[in-house]
């Protein structure tokens, strides 16, 4: 007898497969926003959820579980992780004091507005390329 191959609205069909990748990505993040409740942590849920988005793109057919395999990356992460943290928050501090002052019209010196916004692009640079290096490494 053959085996039947299952149809788009099967279960195991294509729409099932589907769905099963969205929810499980929606838990991740999910992971990912509890990771960040201590701001400190910022940067090693960021890693942790490269971590385990890189695996799920490279291991694309096989089915992982969202809660134990961030958990394992947050854990491993956890040292390199504040640094970053530290780094994201200069960042997004340098955002928002640029926003403050340019929203206030006060400017403590000519050239700060221009410094902190292309210090904040530099870093933002740095951070798009060297975070899949730092999570995987």
């Amino acid at each position: 007898m053959r085996e039947r191959k299952p149809g788009f609205f099967d279960y195991g069909g294509k729409l099932w497969v589907w769905c099963q990748a969205l929810l499980s990505l929606i838990f991740l993040n999910i992971m990912f926003l509890l990771g960040c409740i201590p701001v400190v942590t910022i940067g090693t849920s960021l890693l942790a959820l490269t971590d385990v988005t890189l695996d799920r793109i490279r291991y694309d057919n096989e089915l992982f579980s969202v809660f134990r395999d961030f958990l394992r990356a947050y854990k491993r992460h956890l040292r390199r992780g504040i640094p970053l943290s530290i780094v994201l928050i200069l960042v997004f501090g340098s955002l928002i004091l640029d926003y403050m002052w340019v929203s206030r019209g006060q400017v403590l010196f000519p050239g700060l507005f221009g410094l902190l916004g292309a210090l904040t692009i530099v870093l933002l640079m740095i951070l798009t390329y060297y975070l899949p290096l730092l999570s995987t490494g």
